[in-house]
């Protein structure tokens, strides 16, 4: 298979409630998980999360993501975000 050599900068990405954007770079953790830079609503950079499914819906604080058990079983997880920003 023929692989371009373009390709876009991020896989993919969600927005929450508040405007803050969640980007998934090509960047994996130590334990595999792909890395999301996130950013406020006003474009700034926040931080960056391992994740170790894909996030579907971040409202009210709260991050659900769909991820696999060791069986490949598929969950639907939710994480509860703490912001620490000043």
């Amino acid at each position: 298979m023929a692989m371009s050599d373009y390709h876009a900068a991020f896989g993919r990405y969600i927005c929450d409630d508040r405007g803050r954007l969640f980007v998934q770079t090509f960047e994996k953790s130590a334990a595999g998980n792909y890395i999301y830079d996130v950013f406020d609503a006003g474009g700034r950079y926040i931080t960056r999360i391992p994740l170790k499914g894909t996030p579907l819906v971040s409202k009210n604080e709260k991050l659900y993501c769909r991820e696999e058990d060791k069986s490949r079983f598929e969950l639907m997880v939710r994480y509860h975000l703490v912001w620490n920003i000043k």
